[in-house]
Order: C-alpha cells, then sequence, then structure tokens
C-alpha cells in the first residue's frame, strides 16, 4: 500500500469480519490515500486490529484521513500516524464503537475544525495505553474556531499512560470534551502534558461534560488568548453547555508553572461544578507578567467543593487577583471574596495566603513535644509551613540542664535543632528535649562566626554556679596555627553572652588567610584558688561545611546571611594563592588552605565590577600643595584589614608632613622608599565600600584624596588584567564587600 493514491478508500472491513494488519517487515506504510468522503485510507465497520503499520499523508474532505470507525472495534498497537489531514479526526474518527490505543505516535496529524489527531464520537469508549505519543497535531482554521489539537471526546475516554506535547487548537490544546446528546466523560489517570497551546484550556477544555483527573503531571503549557478578556485562560478551562454543568474533579496528579494571559492558569472554572478530594496539586502556575498566584479562578457563583478526605500532599491554589469575585469552598471550607477572609472550621484542612493573592488549601501537620527526662507541658502546634523551634519551657530535672532538640519529621531520621532553629514541617512531628547533666566545671559550649565586622571566632564556654569555681579574672588565650603560630588573649566579660544567656562569649580575630587555620582555645579559670584550663580546636572552614548542612535541610533561608557567608568563603578562598605568590609563603604548609568557595568569576562579571566601581576610583585634589608628586594605595589582608595611603614628596622636598582621617589625626610615617604612608586599620567587612578622606598638610599646602576597599578593587580590576589570581582576589573582595552592605542593611543592629 505504499504511494497509494485513490479517489476512494484504500480497505473497508465490513460488519462481522475481523481484520489484523501487522508489519512484519518494519517497512508497512500507507500513505497517499485520498477520499473525498468519510475515511481516507481504511473504513472499519467490524474487528479491525493494526499492529506496526505507518500511516502517512492521507487526506480526506471529511471524517477520519487514515481511519474512519463507523461502530466497529478498532486496536492500534505501535501504529505510527503521521501528516495525515481530515476536517475532523485528522487521523482516525471513531462514530461509535471501541477505540485502544497501545503505544506508538500520532504526530503532526491535522484536523481544519476538530480532532487533530483523533475525534471520539458520541457512543465511543476509548483507552489510551503504553508509552504513546502525540506530539505537534493541531486543529487548525483561518476562518472559525477549533477543538481539541490532539482528541475531541464526546463519548468515553480514558488515558493511563503517553506523552503529549506541542498540540494545539483555539480550544482544548490537548483535548476539547464536550456534551452532545450523550454523557461524555474524560478521565486522567496518567501521562505527561508538556508544551501544548490553546486559547483556552491549553490540555483540556470541558464543555458540559465530565473531567476526572487522578494522575499525570501537567505542566509548561500556555493558554495564550488574543488580548481579550475571555480568552487566555486555563491548563483545564471547566464551562457548561446548555443546561449540562461541566463537571470537573480533581483527585490526584499535578497541574503547575503552567502560564496564561488572563486567568485561572492552573484551573479557570468559567461555571459548572469543581470537586476535590485526594492528593490533588494545583500550584505555582502565572500569568504572563506576574510571578506566582492564580492557579484556580474561580467564576461568579462557581463554587469547589471538598467531596471526599484530603491526603497530607494536597495543595490547592485558589481565588485570584481580583478582589470583587466572589469565590466559595464548601465542605470544611467557607469563605466570601479575598483570600484573606477565608477560614477552616474543619481541622483537617488550612486555608492560608500565599503572597500572591491567593488563599492556598493544604492540610496542616502537628507538631508535638515531648519533655524527655523533664517534665511538665507544651501544647501541640498546627503548622502548614516552617516553624521556628520555640526555647525549651519544660520543667528540668535535677542535676541536669537543656542541651538541645531532637526533632522527627514523619517516620525520618532524628535531627539534633537549638531553639530558634527552623524546620520545615512536611508530616507530623514529634519535638524530643534532650537533656545533659550540669557540669561541674566549665565546657566548651558552640561556635559561632562574627559577620558584621571583622572576621572572628566566638568560642562560648558554660560557666556552672559550683563551690571553688571563680572566673572573674579568667580569660581565653587563641594559638593560631600557620605561619608565626599568631597568639591572641581576650578577657572574660560577664555582659558577653549567647542569645539565651546560658554561655560566656570570648572572641579570636583573624584575617582572610587564616580562614583554614586550626584555631587553640584555651579557656583560664581559677578552681579553689589553683589555675585550669580547658581547651578546644577549631576553623572557620569548619563553619562552612555546617552552616552548608543548615541550608540544605532548610534551617537558613535567609539570602543576606546566606550571600555574606558565601561571600566570605570566597574572600578566604581567592586572597590566599594572590598573597602566597606577592609575600613568597607556601600555601598548604604555611598557612593551611581554604579550599571551600562558591563562585567563579566570569569576564562580564569581572567587566560589571570595573563598571561599578569606576566611581570609587582613586581621587586626588592637590589644592594649591605642589609637594605631593603622586599618591597611591594598597590593601592589607594577611595580619588585618587595613588600607594604606602613599603620599611620594616632590624630590627635595625636606619639610614635615602630618595627616588626618576623616577629620581626626592620624600618624604619617615614611617607608625606605621616601614615601609618607596613612595606615586605616582594622577596617571591617561593612566598612570595605566606606569612602575615608585622607588629607596630608606640608609646609607649602594640603592635599586630599577619597580612598575606600573598592577603590582598589577598582585600581586592582584594571591594573591587573593579566593575572588571574589578582583578578580573582580583587573581585572576592568586591562580593564581600557588597554582601557585606546587604547584610548590614538587613540587620542593622547585628
Amino acid at each position: 500500500l505504499n504511494s497509494y493514491k485513490s479517489d476512494g478508500f484504500a480497505i473497508q472491513n465490513r460488519d462481522d469480519s475481523m481484520l489484523t494488519i501487522r508489519d512484519t517487515t518494519g517497512k508497512g506504510t500507507i500513505r497517499g490515500a485520498y477520499n473525498k468522503d468519510d475515511g481516507g485510507a481504511i473504513i472499519n465497520e467490524g474487528t479491525l486490529s493494526i499492529i506496526g503499520v505507518t500511516f502517512t499523508q492521507n487526506r480526506t474532505t471529511d471524517y477520519g484521513a487514515a481511519i474512519y470507525n463507523d461502530e466497529g472495534d478498532l486496536t492500534l498497537t505501535d501504529v505510527i500516524m503521521t501528516n495525515n489531514y481530515a476536517s475532523r479526526g485528522g487521523a482516525v474518527y471513531m462514530d461509535d464503537g471501541t477505540l485502544t490505543v497501545q503505544g506508538g505516535l500520532f504526530k503532526e496529524n491535522e484536523a481544519s475544525r476538530s480532532g487533530g489527531a483523533l475525534y471520539i464520537g458520541e457512543g465511543t469508549s476509548a483507552v489510551i495505553d503504553g508509552d504513546a505519543e502525540f506530539s505537534m497535531n493541531k486543529a487548525k482554521s483561518d476562518s472559525e474556531s477549533t477543538q481539541g489539537g490532539a482528541i475531541l471526546n464526546a463519548g468515553t475516554l480514558t488515558v493511563n499512560s503517553g506523552t503529549f506535547t506541542q498540540n494545539i487548537a483555539i480550544e482544548g490544546g490537548v483535548i476539547y470534551n464536550i456534551e452532545l446528546y450523550y454523557d461524555a466523560s474524560a478521565t486522567i489517570n496518567g501521562g505527561v502534558f508538556k508544551n501544548n497551546g490553546a486559547s483556552n484550556g491549553s490540555v483540556i477544555y470541558n464543555l458540559g461534560g465530565e473531567v476526572t483527573v487522578t494522575g499525570g503531571e501537567m505542566t509548561a503549557n500556555l493558554a495564550y488568548g488574543d488580548g481579550t478578556d475571555t480568552t487566555g485562560c486555563g491548563t483545564i478551562y471547566n464551562t457548561s453547555y446548555d443546561y449540562e454543568d461541566g463537571i470537573l474533579t480533581v483527585s490526584g496528579g499535578s497541574i503547575h508553572d503552567n502560564t496564561a494571559s488572563f486567568l485561572g492558569a492552573g484551573v479557570y472554572m468559567d461555571s459548572g461544578i469543581f470537586n476535590i478530594e485526594g492528593s490533588p496539586r494545583i500550584y505555582d502556575n502565572a500569568f504572563y507578567d506576574w510571578e506566582g498566584g492564580n492557579s484556580v479562578f474561580l467564576n461568579d457563583d462557581t463554587v469547589m467543593t471538598v467531596i471526599g478526605d484530603l491526603s497530607r500532599d494536597a495543595l490547592i491554589c485558589a481565588d485570584t487577583n481580583k478582589q470583587d469575585v466572589p469565590v466559595a469552598i464548601t465542605s470544611g471550607l467557607k469563605g466570601h471574596g479575598g483570600p484573606e477572609v477565608f477560614v477552616s472550621d474543619s481541622v483537617n484542612r488550612f486555608v492560608l495566603t500565599n503572597g500572591y493573592g491567593e488563599a492556598v488549601l493544604g492540610v496542616p501537620c502537628i507538631v508535638s513535644f515531648d519533655p524527655g527526662d523533664g517534665s511538665g507541658v507544651l501544647f501541640p502546634v498546627i503548622v502548614a509551613e516552617a516553624y521556628p523551634l520555640p526555647e525549651c519551657d519544660f520543667d528540668v530535672p535535677d542535676g541536669m540542664q537543656f542541651k538541645e532538640w531532637s526533632v522527627v519529621i514523619g517516620d525520618g531520621e532524628a535531627i539534633q535543632a537549638q531553639p530558634g532553629d527552623e524546620i520545615m514541617v512536611t508530616a507530623d512531628t514529634t519535638v524530643t528535649a534532650v537533656w545533659e547533666p550540669l557540669p561541674s566545671d566549665p565546657t566548651f559550649r558552640t561556635q559561632s562566626i562574627i559577620l558584621s565586622g571583622e572576621i572572628g571566632v566566638n568560642f562560648f564556654v558554660n560557666l556552672p554556679e559550683a563551690a571553688g569555681l571563680e572566673y572573674g579574672d579568667s580569660y581565653m588565650t587563641f594559638s593560631i596555627s600557620g605561619k608565626g603560630d599568631v597568639t591572641a588573649r581576650a578577657d572574660y566579660d560577664p555582659a558577653f553572652t549567647n542569645t539565651t544567656g546560658e554561655a560566656y562569649g570570648f572572641t579570636c580575630y583573624i584575617n582572610a588567610i587564616q580562614m583554614a587555620d586550626t584555631i587553640t582555645a584555651t579557656y583560664h579559670y581559677q578552681k579553689n584558688g589553683a589555675w585550669k584550663t580547658i581547651e578546644k580546636q577549631y576553623a572557620v572552614r569548619d563553619y562552612f561545611s555546617g552552616f552548608d548542612s543548615y541550608v540544605d535541610q532548610g534551617y537558613i533561608t535567609d539570602s543576606a546571611t546566606i550571600d555574606l557567608v558565601h561571600a566570605l568563603a570566597d574572600y578566604g578562598h581567592y586572597v590566599q594563592p594572590f598573597l602566597s605568590t606577592v609575600r613568597g609563603w607556601r600555601l598548604g604548609s604555611d598557612y593551611a588552605e581554604q579550599g571551600t568557595f562558591y563562585a567563579t568569576y566570569s569576564s562580564d562579571e569581572i567587566q560589571a565590577a570595573k563598571n561599578d566601581t569606576a566611581s570609587r576610583a582613586l581621587a586626588v585634589d592637590n589644592g594649591t600643595d605642589g609637594d605631593i608628586e603622586e599618591v597611591t594605595h594598597s590593601l592589607t589582608l594577611d595580619s588585618e584589614t587595613a588600607i594604606n595611603v602613599f603620599f611620594q614628596p616632590a624630590s627635595g622636598y625636606r619639610g614635615t608632613l602630618t595627616a588626618s582621617v576623616d577629620g581626626e589625626t592620624v600618624r604619617c610615617t615614611q617607608d625606605d622608599q621616601g614615601r609618607w604612608f596613612v595606615r586605616i586599620e582594622n577596617v571591617s567587612a561593612h566598612e570595605l565600600s566606606s569612602d575615608r578622606t585622607v588629607t596630608v598638610t606640608t609646609d607649602n599646602g594640603t592635599a586630599t584624596v577619597t580612598v575606600s576597599a573598592l577603590s582598589y578593587v577598582n585600581s586592582a580590576l584594571n591594573h591587573y588584567e593579566d593575572d588571574a589570581e589578582a583578578q580573582n582576589a580583587a573581585m572576592a573582595i568586591y562580593r564581600y564587600a557588597k554582601a557585606a552592605d546587604a547584610y548590614k542593611a538587613a540587620y542593622p543592629d547585628d
């Protein structure tokens, strides 16, 4: 039947006949058949089974370019139908009977009115199963509306699986379900519906029939509209026909990340009935120009009804950006108007707002508290989102102190957390108090990183009240491994405690190149008149791995904190190799390598940093002073963070030179090159981008220069364009300064 052309159909299977057409060669093709009436290639009135055959480029001006089924039983197994064309049913038209599609491919078939690939007429029962693929089919006309880019259903359709992509029509990009004279129903039990499009109903348009969704995924589909307020609606569009309500029931599957140009990017209920039960998930659907919102739109007097139990996985987003549209959610939920007035009269269902002008229907989880070895009661709470753990208010058992919470979410493993930590509650959760014996001597408790100023580590120590223990003269010494074995000391300050007031802090300040070096903290205290010590080792790089773990678990979600910690790690990582080259020390032996980093810098990002810092370039105003010949500056990063400003006097100048920074007199010394220099010391993280005004006075006048760490960054980025280490170090300083500014803006009192 290859290249067969005719003014009539090629094959007719009569009533009560049984016919099987099987391709055993891999080349069986029915091509180019043409019929002015129904059935371009085959008319079936009996029982017809087709296996592995290809139908392509068949045409009819009426119904079913490849097959017209007239009350017969048709089974298509691994059949390929491409580029067939008809008025209705571009590939297959079912006029009553049964249809089974098992696998196969329906691609680029077209109908000028409805059913780009399949037309399932009244009285027909159709099942789509296996790995069937419907792709790039369309119902297209230049003069009238079209329905069902892949399928028009007026009978009974069941989709158990398959892939449906890039199918288009005016109404119903994939399926148009229409109630004519008999009941029409479409049931979606599975399948993936992606990248389909229609003016209304990018996947399904239901007109007076019944659509049931129990599974499958509908995502990345587009209801594009024509600019009017009646188009561009719904991945599923539901409406009524004459006196027949369109009924939509969703009990499973997911409808997410779809787009509409008007309303109801997930489900648009023009009229009819919307039932939900089980575990439907309709979320993250959006307008063209609005991120979020409008997953479900319920038109005037349309009702969404909870007809059965909702599982813990259920998530429905309802209502719209239009507050004047009446909405009602019944059977356990009630409300009218905007989402802020939705309430729940059932503890098994929860209504929240999600920040996009929607009411979110979900199922809450219960967080219960267990005192462990303690006693007392903390009442359970109902949670439907992130939950910050409370302080422990249980009665403390004798000789014990609170250590931490042990959190078990659903059937998961226990995780340890402190009061104030956020947990993502996705199932019923038990929070148990964990106790530890009261120490009889001081013990190290926790460590934290200073983020708002200089780089430093806070070591917190439990200081129990016991006979013979004295803390007034206590102190902590720090020994930092690495070149030179740096030591430091911090004295006891009774006002410096952790957030709960249970432990006392001591701070060890470090510089950028010491982040991977081990800090040995030794606490010195007196017991019964004798000096005692306890010891703890820690490195800043240990903090990064623990921090990432907390971010991954959802305990830390604040972007300002995350960005600053990541920028701090990058700062240490990129400054180390640059300074090792400049100073001549060995990375990995003189100083431990800070291997944790998060960013790499592209040429576009480097150029953007140059542009951003151009206005901060070194600015010198010599005034009337001719004694200053040149001004340069540098950053010190390996002992502390400091800005150095160098003034080269004119040849032969032997007079005096004094200096001030921001109006305060500072020391000005001369180096071995004859340059005078001013050192701005202890520049903290949030001061890296701050301008400092340095004024020098000679015998004959004054000169003023404005400097900052960012002015040095601009100089380095432009001067060291062929030095990758220098460029990376400058970019790391730039990003660290920006992140510190953002953190300070978010937490001005920190």
